[in-house]
C-alpha cells in the first residue's frame, strides 16, 4: 500500500504488441520463443502446464529492450506442449499462450537437468497422468475395407492403451492390430475387413502403471454398403478431418524469422482488445445417455443376455424394441423393462436364431447394437511349433513364428506365463492367412524368458535369450557459459542405462586430465543421464570437458566447451528506444547481477546526473533502489543475493527530458533514448458551421469543411448510404481539417453522408444529407387512350426523376396543326390523365404534357405523333331479309339475317317498329340482340306492315321493311246452329218445299243433310 498522504500510482497493465506464436521442431534442434511487450516495470514469468520455468542448462529466458524470449539448446518429444508468458506490473497482469510439437526423438527425462531440475520437480508435486493430445475422430467407411483410428498421447512416457466396444476388450489380432510410435506418442489401431456388425461406438483408455484408467475418448464406426454411392455427413466429417490433418502436415517451415524493430512508436502504443466469440446456448435434443453395445455370448454356456440403455428424457411416450427390424413384444422368452430413464430388454433361453441386429426407439431416437450367438468352440493343433529356443540381439527387431491349419483364430501369447497384451508397446502380435507372428521392434535385456503361445487344445514354447548391444551416444554434450561463483552442469544422454563414462578435462585428445568425484566435481547417473557437476565455477575453470563412452567392441567420446561469465551482468538492460507522454511518470530500470555491490552512477545526455529533483517540483528525480532482489526463476545463472534493480523515476515528465540516458555499474554501462510525445487526445469534429441537411443544384458544387483536432491524427472515413464515397467524391485532410467535395453533383448523389474520425483513444462521427435538386423529369409513356370525333382521352406516367421534389401537378397544353403553330393551355392535372374536349371533328392535334414541382415547371413531353378528332366507327348497315315467318290472330314471328356491314363495331341489339295500315306513324315495340322477334297483342283481321334497324356503338341504321304487309286472321270458332227458326213443314206430294238454318264459325263449316239418321240427301240443294 503506498503511504499516507500520496496519491496512488497510475499507469496501464502491460500489453502484447507481438504475441508467442506456435511452434513444430524436430528433436535435438534448437527452439525460440518470443513476444514483443509494452508497459512499465515489466516482470516476465514463463509456465509450461501450468508450472513455472525456472531457467537451467536446456533453458535459457531474457527480457531486454521489451522483447520476451525463452529458448531451448535442444528439444526433445517431452518438451512439446503449452507453453505460456505472462507479463505484469503493479497495474495489472497479461498472458499469451502457444503450442511447441516436437517431432521424433525420446521423451526428455525430468531428471535431465540434475539436481536443480529434481529440486523443481519435487517442488511441482506429482505429474498427472496420460492424457489425449488428439483424441480419436468419428470414422464412417465401407463394407470390407480397413478402418485406421489415430491420436496422439501426452505423457512423459508411452502409457498403456486399452481398446474396448462396450464391456468387451479389444485385443490385437489377425482383425485388430495397434501400431504405437513412442517416440511421437502416436497410436494408430487398424481394424481390417469392417462388417456391419463392427458398426458401434468404440472406447480408447490410458492407463495408468496401476492399471486404472487415467482418460477415456470414445468415437463412433458407422459401416457403409458398398451399392450406396451417397455419402452421408459422417463421410464428410471424416473426409474433412482428413483434410485438415494433411493441411496441417504440409506447412511450410519458415525457420526463425528475425523481428524487425519499428521506427514509429505507434504500433508500441495500440492495446489490441481480446475478440470473444458470442457465445450460444443450445438447447440439447432428446438422445441416449448410455446407448446399446454389442453383445457376444457363447451358445450353450450363456443361458440370458440383457440390453440396456439410458435415454435423457424421463418417462417418455413412445418406447418401441425390434429384432432384425420385426418389432418384439413381451413374453415369456423376452421381457421388456422400462424404469423411468433406464430400458432394458432381457432375453432368455438363448438360441442361434436370436442373433441379429437389435433396435431400440424412443420417441423418434433410435440406438442399435447386435447380439452375436458364437458356436461351440473348436479345438485345433499347430501345423508348424515355434523352435524351443532362440537368441535374439539387443535394439534389433525379432520374431516368433508358427501356423495353424486355419486363419483368424484366436491365439493368445504369454511370456513367462503372463499374457502379452494386443496393445503393449514392446510387442506385436500379426497374423497372415495360417501363420501367427509375435514381433518386436528393438529387443531389451528383460525381454528373455519363456514365450508360449497357445491356441484352444494346443500350446507352443520357445525359451529367448539376449545378445547384449553396444552403447551409443543419443545427445552429445553442449557449451555453457556460466557466472563466476555458479555451478554448472555437463549432461550427455546414452542409448542404454547400463554403461559407465568417463569424464576428462584438457585442450587436446592426447593431454587430458580424468576428473574423479570430489568437493569441486560431481558425478550424477540418472536413468539415460549422465551429468559431470561444477560447483563455484571460476575463470580457471573454463576449456573443452570430455565425456568417454566404450566397452569390450566399441568407444565413443564427445566434448564441449565451459565459458565463465564476468562478475557485473546485465541481466536487463536499459530499453534502446522507449517513448514516453508527457505529464506520465516514466520509470528507467535494468537489472544488474552485481554480487559485490559495485558503485552504481547515473548519466543524461553524458553528463552526470548530481541535483535531484522532487516530484513535487516536477523535475528528475534520482531514485537508486538498492538490494531490490528479483527471483532467479525469470533469469538464466542469476543468483537471488547478487540481482539488483535499479530505477530512475520521473514524475510528470516534459519535452525537456527527451535524451539519452546511461546507467554505469563498475565497467559495465547499458544505454537508452526516451523520447517525450504529446498526450493522446480523442477526436473532437466542428460541426458548428454545418446544418444536418445541404441542398445544391445539379451541376453546382458541394464543399464541406470540417475543422478537428486529436492526437494521434485520426483516420478519416465517408460513407455514402452506408457504403464507400464514390471515385468523383474527394475526401482529404490536413492536421487540423477535413474536406469532402464533389465539383459538379448530380441528382446520384443525393443521399446521407457520414464522416468518421477515429484513432486509438476515441471516434466520433455524424451524418448529414445532401439534395441535390433539379427540374422535374420528363412525364412517361405519354398516349391517347381514346379517340372521338369531339374529345379525346391522354394517359402517361410519372417522370422517373422528380427532381428532388414531390411533383404538384401536370399541365396539358395542345396545338390545332392545321390552323395555328402555337400552342395552348387547356387544362390541369393532379392525375396523369386528362380528357380534352370541344374538338372540331376531322381536325388534326398536337398534345404535350409538363411535370410540376416545388422547383417549377419540369420538361416537356410531346405525343410522337399528330391526332385526328373522328369517330372510330360508323352505323351499321340495314339488317337483310326481313319477313313474317308465321302470324295468327293476334301474334306474329318476324326473321331477319345480320348486316353485311357491322361500321367497325360490333351490332349492340335491333329495335323493331310496326305501323297498320291506315297509320302514317311507324312504333317501336321492342328490341332484342337476336335475328328474330315475336309481336303479340295484335288485332285480328287488322292490316300490319313491320320494320327492323340495326343497333352498334355509333348509332342506328337505316330501316328494313318487310317484304309485304300480312293481315291478322279471325279467331277460330266452334261450329253453331241457330234452331230457332226451324219449324215442320207440310207439303203435298210432288210439291216443292225449303228449309232454311242459321250457322257460323270460323273457318266456314261444311255443310251436310240427312234425311232421318243416316241417310245422305246429295240430291239436294243447300245454300
Amino acid at each position: 500500500m503506498p503511504p499516507k498522504g500520496k496519491p496512488l500510482p497510475k499507469g496501464e497493465p502491460p500489453a502484447f504488441i507481438t504475441t508467442i506464436q506456435g511452434l513444430t521442431v524436430d528433436a535435438g534442434q534448437p527452439m525460440r520463443l518470443e513476444s514483443k511487450v509494452k508497459g512499465q516495470n515489466v516482470q516476465c514469468t514463463w509456465y509450461k502446464k501450468k508450472m513455472e520455468i525456472k531457467p537451467d542448462s536446456n533453458f535459457i529466458t531474457k527480457f531486454d529492450r521489451g522483447m520476451a524470449s525463452l529458448e531451448l539448446k535442444s528439444v526433445s518429444a517431452g518438451d512439446s506442449g503449452d507453453y505460456t508468458l505472462t507479463v505484469r506490473n503493479e497495474f495489472g497482469e497479461k498472458s499469451a499462450v502457444a503450442s511447441v510439437l516436437v517431432k521424433g526423438g525420446a521423451p526428455k527425462s525430468a531428471a535431465a537437468s540434475g539436481k536443480n531440475r529434481q529440486e523443481d520437480d519435487e517442488d511441482a508435486g506429482p505429474t498427472d497422468g496420460p492424457k489425449f493430445g488428439k483424441k480419436p475422430q468419428n470414422h464412417t467407411c465401407i463394407d470390407g475395407d480397413t478402418c485406421v483410428v489415430e491420436f496422439t498421447v501426452i505423457h512423459d512416457v508411452m502409457p498403456e492403451v486399452r481398446f474396448s466396444k462396450g464391456k468387451r476388450e479389444i485385443k490385437p489380432g489377425t482383425k485388430v492390430k495397434f501400431d504405437i510410435d513412442a517416440a511421437s506418442k502416436t497410436v494408430r489401431i487398424s481394424i481390417s475387413k469392417l462388417k456391419f456388425s463392427d458398426e458401434g461406438k468404440y472406447c480408447v483408455q490410458l492407463l495408468k502403471p496401476d492399471g486404472q484408467s487415467n482418460e477415456d475418448a470414445f468415437f463412433n464406426i458407422y459401416v457403409k454398403d458398398p451399392k450406396d454411392s451417397n455419402l452421408d455427413f459422417r463421410a464428410l466429417l471424416k473426409h474433412k478431418d482428413h483434410k485438415k490433418r494433411k493441411s496441417g502436415d504440409e506447412d511450410p517451415d519458415w525457420g526463425k524469422l528475425k523481428h524487425r524493430e519499428k521506427e514509429s512508436s505507434q504500433e508500441e502504443n495500440i492495446d489490441w482488445p481480446d475478440l470473444k466469440h458470442r457465445e450460444k446456448k443450445k438447447k440439447e435434443p432428446p438422445s441416449f445417455k448410455i446407448p446399446l453395445v454389442d453383445v457376444t455370448v457363447e451358445e450353450g454356456v450363456d443361458k440370458e443376455v440383457t440390453f440396456m440403455a439410458e435415454f435423457t428424457v424421463k418417462n417418455p411416450k413412445l418406447v418401441k424394441w425390434q429384432r432384425n427390424r420385426m418389432e418384439i413384444f413381451k413374453g415369456s422368452k423376452d421381457e421388456i423393462i422400462h424404469e423411468t430413464y433406464v430400458h432394458k430388454l432381457r432375453i432368455t433361453k438363448l438360441s442361434a436364431k436370436d442373433s441379429g441386429r437389435y433396435t431400440l426407439t424412443v420417441d423418434g431416437v433410435s440406438t442399435s447394437a447386435n447380439l452375436l450367438i458364437k458356436p461351440k468352440r473348436k479345438e485345433y493343433k499347430f501345423s508348424r511349433r515355434m523352435m524351443e529356443s532362440a537368441k535374439w540381439k539387443e535394439g534389433k527387431s525379432a520374431e516368433l513364428s508358427l501356423e495353424l491349419p486355419e486363419p483368424h483364430l484366436d491365439v493368445i501369447w504369454l511370456k513367462n506365463g503372463t499374457q502379452i497384451s494386443a496393445d503393449s508397446k514392446l510387442y506385436c502380435v500379426h497374423q497372415s492367412g495360417t501363420t501367427y507372428t509375435l514381433k518386436v521392434s528393438a529387443a531389451t535385456l528383460d525381454m528373455a524368458g519363456l514365450y508360449e503361445c497357445q491356441v484352444h487344445g494346443d500350446t507352443s514354447k520357445c525359451m529367448v535369450s539376449i545378445d547384449e548391444t553396444d552403447y551409443e551416444f543419443m545427445e552429445s554434450l553442449t557449451g555453457h557459459e556460466v557466472l563466476q561463483h555458479e555451478a554448472c552442469e555437463l549432461t550427455v544422454l546414452l542409448n542404454h542405462e547400463r554403461p559407465k563414462v568417463r569424464w576428462f578435462r584438457g585442450p587436446k585428445e592426447d593431454s587430458l586430465t580424468e576428473i574423479k568425484p570430489s568437493e569441486k566435481y560431481e558425478l550424477i547417473s540418472n536413468k539415460l543421464h549422465r551429468t559431470l557437476r561444477i560447483k563455484d565455477c571460476v575463470e580457471s575453470d573454463a576449456g573443452l570437458y570430455w565425456c568417454h563412452l566404450g566397452n569390450e567392441t566399441s568407444f565413443q567420446r564427445c566434448y564441449a566447451s565451459l565459458a565463465i561469465a564476468p562478475e557485473v551482468r546485465f541481466v536487463e538492460r536499459l530499453g534502446a528506444k522507449q517513448m514516453a507522454v508527457e505529464k506520465h511518470r516514466v520509470v528507467l530500470e535494468t537489472l544488474v547481477e552485481n554480487p559485490h555491490n559495485r558503485p552504481v552512477s547515473w548519466y543524461k545526455n553524458g553528463q552526470p546526473i548530481t541535483d535531484p529533483r522532487y516530484i513535487t517540483k516536477g523535475g528528475l528525480v534520482l531514485d537508486m533502489v538498492d538490494s531490490v532482489q528479483i527471483s532467479k526463476s525469470n533469469f538464466k545463472g542469476a543468483k537471488e543475493s547478487h540481482l539488483y534493480k535499479y530505477m530512475l523515476t520521473i514524475e510528470n515528465c516534459d519535452y525537456v527530458d527527451s535524451a539519452s540516458y546511461t546507467c554505469k555499474v563498475g565497467d559495465q554501462e547499458t544505454q537508452g533514448t526516451l523520447t517525450i510525445t504529446k498526450s493522446m487526445k480523442p477526436p473532437v469534429l466542428d460541426f458548428s458551421m454545418l446544418t444536418d441537411s445541404v441542398t445544391v443544384r445539379v451541376g453546382k458544387k458541394v464543399h464541406l469543411s470540417i475543422p478537428y483536432s486529436a492526437n494521434p491524427e485520426p483516420t478519416v472515413t465517408w460513407l455514402f448510404q452506408s457504403s464507400p464515397v464514390l471515385e468523383h467524391m474527394k475526401c482529404t485532410q490536413t492536421s487540423s481539417l477535413i474536406d469532402f467535395l464533389i465539383e459538379s453533383a448530380s441528382r446520384s448523389d443525393s443521399g446521407m453522408y457520414r464522416v468518421t474520425a477515429t484513432n486509438d483513444v476515441g471516434e466520433m462521427w455524424r451524418e448529414m444529407m445532401i439534395l441535390v435538386i433539379d427540374k422535374a423529369g420528363l412525364p412517361r409513356n405519354l398516349s391517347v387512350a381514346e379517340i372521338w370525333a369531339s374529345n379525346v382521352l391522354l394517359r402517361w406516367e410519372a417522370p422517373a426523376d422528380d427532381g428532388g421534389y414531390p411533383i404538384g401537378y401536370y399541365t396539358i397544353e395542345m396545338m390545332n396543326v392545321k390552323k395555328s403553330t402555337s400552342w395552348t393551355k387547356i387544362g390541369q392535372s393532379k392525375e396523369t390523365e386528362f380528357r380534352v374536349r370541344n374538338l372540331t371533328e376531322n381536325s388534326m392535334y398536337r398534345f404535350r404534357v409538363c411535370a410540376h414541382t416545388m422547383d417549377g415547371q419540369g420538361h416537356w413531353t410531346e405525343l410522337d405523333k399528330d391526332v385526328t378528332a373522328a369517330d372510330p366507327y360508323d352505323p351499321p348497315g340495314g339488317p337483310d331479309g326481313v319477313k313474317v315467318e308465321e302470324f295468327t290472330y293476334h301474334n306474329a314471328r318476324l326473321v331477319w339475317s345480320a348486316p353485311a356491314s357491322d361500321g367497325g363495331s360490333p351490332i349492340t341489339s335491333y329495335v323493331v317498329e310496326m305501323r297498320t295500315g291506315q297509320d302514317s306513324r311507324w312504333t317501336e315495340v321492342g328490341s332484342t340482340g337476336k335475328c328474330e322477334y315475336s309481336i303479340e297483342q295484335l288485332k285480328e283481321s287488322t292490316e300490319y306492315m313491320f320494320r327492323v334497324i340495326a343497333v352498334n356503338k355509333m348509332g342506328r341504321s337505316a330501316p328494313a321493311l318487310t317484304t309485304a304487309s300480312i293481315t291478322t286472321k279471325k279467331k277460330l270458332r266452334k261450329p253453331q246452329l241457330d234452331t230457332r227458326d226451324w219449324n215442320d213443314v207440310i207439303k203435298k206430294k210432288e210439291q216443292p218445299f225449303t228449309l232454311s238454318c242459321k250457322y257460323f264459325g270460323v273457318p266456314p263449316p261444311t255443310i251436310e243433310w240427312f234425311k232421318g239418321k243416316s241417310q245422305t240427301l246429295d240430291t239436294l240443294k243447300s245454300q
